[in-house]
């Protein structure tokens, strides 16, 4: 009984830091994904402006 409990347990604390791990690089990515869009379209917004700018002068 204790040996099963004991295996139990890690199986438990293996599979949550597991997910928790999982959980913590899909924030990360999402994170940066959203950072990199943002500068992105700050970027294309600044080129297309200019763009615009030099086609209407």
């Amino acid at each position: 009984l204790g040996t099963i409990s004991v295996l139990t347990a890690l199986v438990v604390s293996s599979t949550t830091s597991c997910y928790s791990m999982l959980y913590v690089g899909i924030i990360r990515n999402v994170v940066l994904f959203t950072m990199a869009a943002k500068y992105a379209i700050h970027f294309y917004r600044r080129c297309f402006s200019s763009i615009f700018a030099d086609l209407v002068s």
